[in-house]
This record gives structure tokens, sequence and C-alpha cells, in this order.
């Protein structure tokens, strides 16, 4: 898992508020100087929520460690790594 710990926020599900606190980047597409990301939230090692999110020129061309990467993408869906 490429996961990181955010701080954490409420995410609704079918079984009730969940407080999602691991942001997860489970596979990157890339093509021509632009990609997206398959991402996940966590709440206590349950998945509660995915989405795919646009990654823009600019960050695939700051792209040189994984880590900062996934920060950038995490905080361009409004997440705050910690």
């Amino acid at each position: 898992m490429n996961g990181m710990y955010i701080v954490p926020i409420t995410v609704w599900t079918k079984d009730g508020q969940k407080q999602a606190n691991i942001f997860e980047v489970r596979w990157v597409t890339y093509s021509n100087n632009a990609a997206k990301a398959g991402c996940h939230l966590w709440a206590n090692n349950e998945e509660v929520s995915s989405m795919i999110v646009d990654v823009t020129e600019q960050q695939c061309q700051n792209w040189t460690d994984d880590g900062p990467f996934y920060q950038s993408i995490a905080t361009s869906v409004g997440l705050t790594p910690m």
C-alpha cells in the first residue's frame, strides 16, 4: 500500500460515518504529461472510499519521488497529509 496518514475526515458509508485517516494511491496511469491516480481512503484498516484523481502536468513534471508526489495528490483533493 502506498498510504499516508492524513488529518482525519468524516466519510459517509452504508454503515454510517467513519473517520478516514489514511490516503492511499493504488495506481497511476501516465500519458502525454498528465495522469490519473486511483486513490482510496481508509478508516481503521477498512477501505471506506475510492476515487480517480486527475493529476496535473505540473505535478507530473515534479514527480521525482513517490512520497512527495502522493502528498501533492492528497493535497489537491483537499486532504491534509500528516
